[in-house]
């Protein structure tokens, strides 16, 4: 799971398997966590999870997961409104699910950006600009 908050605004991000598909969710609250509001389905496919969600300065939020592909893994990520419209996938990135390690989202004045593992033997942090 991963969590992100600014001043009463809170989004949290999970996978879960408790379903056929296994999916990730998120859930926005308004009031520093005391309510949040009905699960949001953000991925499309079967997700691993390795979910990460920050808010934007709009007061909506980005999520990124992993999620099993035609021959491979994909890193997505996802803008949600903050009215809880999901707006389309971006694919970051693809890869073996171990190469591409746990994805991390970051947001920093006007932008965002997600860094992850490199399938690359150097093993380098590879990073992306997200935008809506």
């Amino acid at each position: 799971a991963s969590v992100s908050a600014k001043g009463d605004r809170v989004v949290v991000s999970w996978y879960t398997g408790a379903q056929d598909p296994p999916k990730t969710e998120l859930a926005f609250s308004t009031d520093a966590g005391s309510t949040f509001t009905k699960p949001i389905l953000v991925s499309t496919g079967h997700s691993f999870g390795y979910t990460s969600a920050v808010l934007d300065n709009d007061g909506g939020a980005f999520v990124s997961w992993l999620e099993q592909g035609p021959s491979d893994t994909r890193i997505l990520v996802r803008h949600i409104t903050a009215a809880g419209a999901a707006e389309p996938v971006r694919q970051v990135a693809q890869g073996s699910k171990q190469s591409l390690g746990y994805p991390k989202l970051v947001h920093s004045g006007n932008d965002t950006w997600i860094a992850w593992g490199s399938a690359a033997a150097d093993s380098k942090v590879q990073t992306a600009r997200v935008t809506k």
